[in-house]
């Protein structure tokens, strides 16, 4: 399986994975795996992915409270998530994706019959604010994605894997999403990605 790992914010605040030719100075992020107390792998094992951000501080007024760049923060990713084309990376898997209070619920379809409905699982992807109590915790954000396995009969593990590698591309660069162009999302969405864990590392 591949690995893959990533690299801080440098001094622009933008995050930037290990091979991209850069002339600014990098520092090794830790990556999270499946016994970090964010993942929680163990307990919640329909958990298929995990990001864990940073949100970049905002210029604040009087007022502003110290959570409404966090709330900002995630408003901007919930608008990323509900306009990520999931039906251009499954084009034969018919589905629906519909927005959610703390995010975006995919649903995977097929023909109805009278035997099952039409519904044959999704995912169910939210953003919210990490629970822990630290300081640093107070500035971070969980983009969570769990699999529905709600009408299933067989599984749907390629069309999760397909999402979930989209997804992650979607905010660190890959194989369709150059990293220039993932490196400026994280600035407009005022994030800097600190770890990643996902069930094909």
């Amino acid at each position: 399986n591949r690995i893959r790992r990533f690299l801080s914010y440098n001094n622009r605040g933008l995050n930037i994975r290990t091979g991209t030719p850069t002339h600014m100075a990098k520092q090794p992020i830790h990556q999270l795996s499946t016994n970090n107390h964010d993942a929680e792998a163990d307990n919640q094992p329909s958990i298929l992915l995990q990001i864990n951000v940073s949100c970049i501080p905002e210029e604040r007024t009087e007022t502003d409270s110290d959570s409404s760049h966090v709330i900002n923060c995630m408003e901007r990713l919930k608008v990323h998530l509900r306009a990520f084309p999931f039906s251009a990376v499954l084009p034969v898997q018919p589905l629906q994706y519909l927005p959610s209070d703390d995010g975006v619920d995919v649903t995977f379809l097929r023909k109805k019959t009278q035997e099952k409905g039409s519904m044959d699982g999704g995912i169910t992807i939210s953003v919210k604010k990490c629970e822990h109590d630290d300081d640093d915790a107070r500035n971070r954000i969980l983009v969570t994605a769990r699999r529905n396995s709600e009408g299933q009969t067989i599984s749907k593990i390629f069309s999760e894997k397909l999402v979930i590698l989209a997804l992650v591309d979607s905010f660190i660069g890959g194989n369709n999403v150059p990293d220039g162009i993932a490196i400026e999302r994280q600035r407009k969405l005022g994030i800097t990605v600190n770890s990643i864990f996902h069930k094909w590392l």
